[in-house]
């Protein structure tokens, strides 16, 4: 039966499994609403004690900030447990960067279990109710489905068990590809002897030991150096080492 709902969030409490289900109607447009509504529902969980609880993300768009994430952790996750949680599943959002914030406000906080994430309510209520997991043995699977109308390419990935490895592995991915499209031309602008010397300079050497083998002046090699992290516009060999992860 529903015991709650707002314009953004209905409870739905399945008394026979001791099972909340909380589905986002309307994604919340700021931090007041959501800090607003999710006191709500721990009040809810405060009183009904349900033992699972399922969120229903594919309607929630709202991006939680690094401070989002301490709140929640204090003012819900914690008091959440508290009632006796035992298990608690999501079901991801459309909006994959919205959902990878969720998974990572759960990072490195200090609780009995973590939560997972899954593309389907089956597939959820199934782990939540049933303890039936989907295949974890499924090897991932990217194919080709052609572009859309502007051009843009579109893949479709098959990827086995919880969503939020995935969710991962697409961050990762967005972040390398914007490295790569902001940093290509510096790269390109390095003359030969330049990213020669950033080799060597990535492999422990330090400037005498290049001074000697490249047959020159540990002046020049400073100046090389000097020029490196003008072109590249870093600080260190530790970000310079990025650049040659990607492009050498």
């Amino acid at each position: 039966m529903i015991i709650h709902q707002t314009d953004y969030l209905q409870v739905y409490f399945d008394e026979s499994n001791n099972l909340t289900i909380q589905t986002w109607i309307k994604s919340p447009e700021n931090v007041f609403v959501f800090k607003q509504e999710m006191l709500l529902f721990v009040a809810i969980q405060q009183k009904h004690k349900a033992s699972k609880a399922l969120w229903l993300h594919k309607n929630f768009t709202f991006i939680m900030t690094e401070s989002t994430k301490k709140w929640a952790e204090q003012h819900v996750v914690h008091p959440c447990f508290a009632t006796g949680v035992k298990k608690f599943a999501f079901v991801v959002s459309k909006d994959v960067f919205s959902h990878l914030s969720v998974v990572e406000s759960f990072d490195g906080l200090n609780i009995p279990l973590m939560p997972r994430h899954f593309v389907s309510k089956k597939e959820a209520m199934d782990w939540l109710i049933n303890d039936i997991s989907p295949l974890s043995n499924q090897e991932y699977k990217v194919s080709y489905e052609g572009a859309d109308d502007d051009g843009n390419i579109l893949l479709k990935i098959k990827a086995p068990t919880d969503a939020s490895n995935v969710l991962r592995l697409f961050k990762k991915f967005q972040s390398n590809n914007t490295f790569h499209s902001k940093n290509l031309i510096k790269f390109q602008s390095l003359t030969t002897r330049e990213k020669e010397i950033l080799l060597k300079y990535a492999h422990g050497h330090n400037a005498d030991t290049i001074a000697k083998t490249l047959n020159i002046s540990i002046f020049t090699v400073r100046t090389h150096w000097r020029n490196i992290k003008q072109k590249l516009k870093i600080n260190s060999l530790v970000d310079a080492t990025k650049f040659l992860h990607f492009y050498h």
